[in-house]
């Protein structure tokens, strides 16, 4: 399974990566047909975007996560399908306290659930609190990267 990074020009982005201390503001499942995304959208909640269209801004990064069962992972990416995105959660963040709802996703929220789903358990927390620089920081390989650097400078 393939999780994709991205940022956007766009003031939301630029103030959560400068918050979240983080190179990122955003991530999503990279589907099997490597041409969907499946993401927790603030506008519309958990839903599956072109990846062309994840991909808009030029700036991002795919890593392949080593999950036992990608069937499963998957599977639990489309059941959260329709679902809405996860503002207090994501207000929990800032007052670091865990306000997550199981009905609702930020996006690293999102990605984190369908990882344990596929029977990876890589972070010593659950779903909640998970920031894209906390999946970042996971020692995944970097399979393609656009407008970033990556490896030593």
């Amino acid at each position: 399974m393939n999780i994709i990074f991205s940022t956007g020009p766009h003031l939301g982005s630029v103030l959560l990566r400068t918050i979240l201390f983080s190179e990122w503001s955003h991530c999503g499942i990279v589907m099997e047909d490597g041409q969907t995304v499946i993401e927790a959208s603030a506008k519309h909640g958990v839903v599956e975007t072109p990846i062309e269209k994840f991909t808009r801004y030029g700036r991002y990064a795919i890593v392949e996560c080593p999950v036992p069962n990608p069937v499963a992972a998957y599977a639990a990416a489309r059941a959260e399908l329709g679902k809405g995105y996860d503002w207090i959660g994501l207000l929990g963040l800032a007052v670091v306290k865990p306000l997550q709802n199981d009905d609702r996703w930020f996006c690293s929220e999102l990605v984190q659930h369908v990882k344990v789903a596929g029977g990876l358990r890589d972070l010593r927390y659950g779903t909640g609190r998970i920031t894209p620089r906390d999946l970042w920081n996971l020692p995944y390989e970097v399979i393609f990267a656009a407008g970033i650097p990556v490896g030593p400078q």
